[in-house]
């Protein structure tokens, strides 16, 4: 049984990142993708492990000082 890798616009939909961000952290290796023609498939499991690092910290406003 394999798992289908699922596509960078199917992320997009579903997570709501951008898409160009997405291709980024594909091309950086960031998470595990694969081009595929045109079209990058990205490995589930990277995807997941990388989105619970993320979910969870805090975005924007400013950063905190450190002395």
């Amino acid at each position: 049984m394999s798992i289908d890798w699922p596509t960078i616009p199917r992320l997009h939909a579903d997570y709501g990142y951008n898409e160009e961000y997405l291709r980024r952290l594909c091309r950086q290796g960031v998470i595990e993708g694969q081009k595929v023609g045109n079209q990058w498939i990205v490995d589930p499991v990277s995807f997941e492990a990388y989105y619970q690092s993320v979910k969870d910290k805090p975005t924007g406003g400013p950063r905190k000082a450190t002395m």
